[in-house]
């Protein structure tokens, strides 16, 4: 079942903090710029907070849920060869 836009809001906050306080560590900060270059996303630490209230109850079930499902998973086994 979809969740409700209390949880939403809880999860939100939950991630925004969770990144707020993620920055006082020197290599969590090395990490995030890291990503940044490697991605090509030149922006402030801080640019993902803006981020985050975009996300939805509908937004979720649109936008990620629907890729999501189990008939559209795959799964990779990988082997040693012998």
């Amino acid at each position: 079942k979809p969740p409700t836009d209390q949880e939403i809001k809880r999860a939100c906050q939950l991630i925004k903090n969770n990144l707020c306080f993620s920055l006082e560590l020197t290599s969590n900060v090395a990490a995030i710029a890291g990503s940044q270059v490697t991605w090509d996303r030149h922006q402030p630490l801080l640019a993902q907070l803006d981020y985050i209230d975009y996300w939805t109850t509908n937004k979720l079930i649109s936008e990620i849920f629907s890729k999501i499902q189990p008939d559209k998973g795959t799964t990779l086994i990988a082997r040693p060869q012998k």
